[in-house]
């Protein structure tokens, strides 16, 4: 495996070093993704509203990292995952991203799809449907640990979010059973590689 390149390592130190909102979620009704963006706007309480611009900064910091980490055609998948398992506290954050690129693309209006990302928006529709369905709710994957991840991900090219699922999936695959036995019977046991399109 070839060492990360520095587009590559930027995107591993900014979900190394990011920290997720210290935020009362009693106060708003969550609902879907798009709505909790909204209704976090309208926090009155100066230091959750803080806490939320920080939060949000930094998603849209991680994300634009991760734009150019995969506009490649050779990116190293397998060495972001591997240098980002080397910190407990950066692989509970890829692992919440995860889950919340899956609820995103779960709730994906149809206008947000089209043959570039199609293939991904599919599997992403699948793997929420087994998580609710293994876990009774779908509370996992809501973004209240990424605030505005819907909003951050809106002007991203299709192609690119196809090759960011890649990513996304590869992690789930290994850290969620039930995502691992629905991935397996389409994959197997091999690294999940969405066609680019």
């Amino acid at each position: 495996m070839r060492e990360l390149n520095e587009y590559e390592q930027a995107f591993v130190d900014a979900i190394c070093e990011y920290k997720p909102p210290i935020i009362d979620y009693s106060i708003i009704a969550l609902s879907n993704s798009e709505e909790l963006s909204g209704k976090l706007k309208s926090i009155k309480d100066e230091e959750q509203r803080k806490e939320i611009n920080r939060a949000e900064k930094d998603t849209k910091d991680i994300i634009s990292c991760l734009e150019t980490a995969v506009n490649n055609f050779s990116v190293n998948i397998e060495g972001m995952i591997s240098a980002i398992k080397n910190d407990k506290k950066g692989y509970e954050n890829l692992i919440s991203l995860s889950y919340e690129w899956v609820g995103v693309w779960n709730e994906a209006p149809a206008w947000r799809t089209d043959g570039r990302n199609e293939i991904s928006t599919r599997l992403c529709k699948e793997i929420a449907s087994v998580i609710i369905t293994h876990d009774g709710s779908d509370e996992i994957l809501k973004s209240t640990y990424f605030p505005s991840l819907n909003a951050a991900i809106t002007g991203m090219h299709r192609t690119l979010i196809q090759t960011s699922t890649n990513l996304f999936l590869n992690v789930l695959k290994k850290e969620d059973r039930s995502v691992n036995n629905l991935l397996k019977k389409q994959y197997g046991d091999k690294e999940i590689e969405l066609p680019l399109i």
